[in-house]
Order: C-alpha cells, then sequence, then structure tokens
C-alpha cells in the first residue's frame, strides 16, 4: 500500500510540475491535486526535495524499461543501438515539459540533481556498453574502446538533450526549433552508427 500511495504521490507531483514549473511547485500543490492532506503527505516524504529525488529515480527506471523494451525487438547489435538512440531522444522530448527549469532552480538542487544524474548516467553507460560489446563480438562494429565508445556517444546524446531544454527555456525570446524531429533524429543515429560501423 505505501508503495501505490507513493506512486499516485509521484504521479501528482508530475502533473504540477509540468503545469507550474518545479520553482513553483509546492508540497500543498501536490497534495491538494492527490486529494489528501498535507499532514498526510509528510508520513511519506518530508519535503519537495525527497519527492524530486524519488521522482526523478523513477523516470530514470522508466526510460531503462522503455529502452530494454524496445532493444528486444531489435534483433543485432547496430539495430539495437539505433533503438537506444531514437527510443532516448523520443522519451526526453515527451517529457521535456518536466524539464523546463530555470538555471537558479537547478543549481538550488544541484545536490540531488547530481546524485541521480550520476546513478542514471552509469546505468545508461552500462546498458551502451553492452550493445557495443555485443556488435564487437558479431563483427558489427570496428571499435577499440567500448568504454571510451559508450561514454561519447551518452555525451552526444546528453548534448541533444541540453539543447532541446535551451530552447524550451528561452520559447518567449525565440521559436521553439526542436532538434529532435525524425529526420535529425535519423541523421543523429546515422552519423554514430556510421563511426562505428564496419564497412
Amino acid at each position: 500500500m505505501p508503495d501505490t500511495k507513493k506512486n499516485q504521490i509521484l504521479q501528482s507531483a508530475r502533473k504540477c510540475f509540468a503545469k507550474v514549473g518545479l520553482a513553483k511547485t509546492t508540497l500543498d500543490d501536490i497534495a491538494v491535486n492527490l486529494g489528501m492532506k498535507k499532514s498526510s503527505l509528510y508520513y511519506y516524504y518530508k519535503s519537495k526535495e525527497d519527492i524530486l529525488s524519488d521522482f526523478i529515480n523513477t523516470e530514470s527506471e522508466n526510460l531503462k524499461a522503455v529502452l530494454e523494451e524496445e532493444m528486444s525487438k531489435a534483433g543485432n547489435a547496430k539495430n539495437k543501438l539505433k533503438s537506444f538512440v531514437s527510443t532516448r531522444i523520443q522519451y526526453f522530448n515527451e517529457q521535456i515539459d518536466l524539464y523546463n527549469v530555470p538555471t537558479q532552480v537547478i543549481l538550488e538542487f544541484k545536490p540531488i540533481l547530481e546524485g541521480c544524474f550520476n546513478e542514471f548516467r552509469k546505468s545508461q553507460l552500462d546498458i551502451l556498453e553492452e550493445i557495443i560489446k555485443e556488435g564487437v563480438a558479431k563483427n558489427e562494429f570496428i571499435v577499440t574502446s567500448p568504454v571510451q565508445t559508450a561514454n561519447l556517444i551518452l555525451t552526444v546524446l546528453e548534448a541533444v538533450k541540453f539543447q532541446e531544454l535551451f530552447y524550451v527555456q528561452n520559447i518567449e525570446t525565440k521559436p521553439v526549433n526542436k532538434i529532435t524531429d525524425t529526420k535529425q533524429t535519423e541523421k543523429i543515429i546515422d552519423l554514430i552508427i556510421n563511426g562505428i560501423a564496419k564497412h
């Protein structure tokens, strides 16, 4: 039951973050949206920071599950890598409203975000490294260091994500020029695959 209630709280937090942003969301907002008293909310979470930490970890697990499901349909290592890149970009594009966070708020929550980000990044690197090792073993990829290659690919994908966030945060002064549409996603995938695939 507690886990179910926590999931409900996190879903309520998701709605509030999407509606008014992380900075303006309060525990009262989350409780009211869920139809519960703030005192009851404290039984599960003592602060917004605790909710944020759990929220990010849950989102990370959700993305991992989506990636694993999509890659299980992919077949060979090359298709798994394509699936990893496209699924990750699409996932963040769908969640972009939840990450519309001003820089000062990011700095305020930096210790929480940094810890969650490091764990999330490691799980992503592990998945990428396994794909690349499989590709090398099956003669699909020419790579001397799977670890370094995984890190470089993830760095490119992170740059894509952060550029997307930049456009969202500057929506009032810039037109939204998303770089994660289908054609550009395909170009990113081709660039990565052509860089390591055996020709």
